[in-house]
């Protein structure tokens, strides 16, 4: 199921909301059937969005250190954990084993957006606080 975007999952800081929206066509792309189709580019697609969860969560960590987040350790424990088990989907697809990618694809895009609606809100509830953008 494609991630439609909602008004709510605006945080008020143009930069996390613009990698939030890349991510989410990203991922969205995800469900065209002719990716399915061709493991080549579904490893290709899958590299892609990976390059813009490593930019996001740079970006994320990069902000919750510099301004002192205290949920900062479990906000990017939460971070590590995503990256290894996506690096984990993209070991599978290249191993040949691509007889679950629509629940893949689904686990993936539930953790975005849960994520998105706890850990991101409250990381930019406390930079909104304190007037950072």
């Amino acid at each position: 199921m494609k991630i439609q975007w909602k008004e709510e999952y605006n945080t008020n800081i143009k930069l996390i909301d613009e990698q939030h929206f890349r991510f989410i066509m990203e991922l969205n792309s995800l469900f065209d059937k002719k990716i399915f189709s061709e493991k080549e580019m579904l490893i290709k697609k899958f590299n892609a969005i990976y390059k813009e969860i490593e930019i996001h969560f740079t970006t994320e960590e990069k902000f919750m250190h510099d301004y002192k987040f205290s949920g900062y350790f479990s906000h990017k424990s939460e971070h590590d954990r995503f990256k290894r088990n996506f690096l984990e989907q993209i070991s599978q697809i290249d191993n040949g084993k691509m007889d679950n990618l629509e629940k893949m694809v689904f686990s993936i895009s539930n953790w975005f957006v849960n994520h998105l609606e706890i850990n991101d809100k409250k990381l930019a509830k406390y930079l909104n606080l304190i007037n950072v953008y």
